[in-house]
């Protein structure tokens, strides 16, 4: 737990759910970030950190939206992980619609569950599907990839391809790119 300290007192924080955050011990419990979800968000408590990661999956209603604007101020992050059934695409484009004309300039970082069965050769494609189009129009800040339990990603090839998909939409550059013009 030393470590965590000296992380905290570095500006890096742990993001947890918030019932986990809860019995976590000393020092997580009172610098780490809560996850909650939006529908939870007018009945959540403010964090000893007084940070707040909020979840939205994209079936939010237009008033949860609503709370989740009038608590801008209090939130760190929106981790977007659209609702299985529901088209990212859509759900994605309609939170972004709904900060643009409220004016928020809330961070939202996509949260993408990679489905099992997804072999390594096309994860590069899934999350270019899930997220990339998105990114790429300027539509989020970030991207976390979960893999399911029995997957073979290692967290080198995670990283290296999240951060291709990163430079592929022109959000950071990890590595040169040449361009060969004719």
């Amino acid at each position: 737990l030393g470590l965590v300290d000296r992380l905290q007192r570095a500006g890096v924080h742990f993001v947890m759910d918030a019932a986990t955050l809860q019995t976590a011990p000393e020092p997580l419990r009172s610098g780490g970030v809560p996850i909650v979800p939006c529908a939870d968000l007018q009945t959540h408590q403010p964090a000893p950190s007084g940070r707040l990661a909020v979840t939205v999956d994209g079936s939010e209603s237009d008033a949860q939206l609503d709370a989740l604007a009038a608590k801008a101020a209090d939130v760190d992050v929106v981790m977007l992980e659209v609702a299985p059934g529901l088209s990212r695409l859509h759900a994605s484009r309609r939170l972004f619609a709904f900060l643009k004309g409220c004016g928020s300039e809330l961070s939202v970082v996509h949260q993408v569950r990679v489905s099992e069965g997804t072999a390594k050769d096309e994860l590069a494609l899934y999350l270019g599907m899930q997220a990339g189009a998105l990114l790429g129009d300027g539509l989020g800040d970030g991207l976390i990839v979960e893999p399911y339990q029995a997957g073979d990603f290692d967290l080198n090839y995670l990283r290296e391809t999240s951060f291709a998909l990163l430079q592929g939409s022109r959000m950071r550059n990890t590595k040169t790119e040449f361009v060969s013009c004719p």
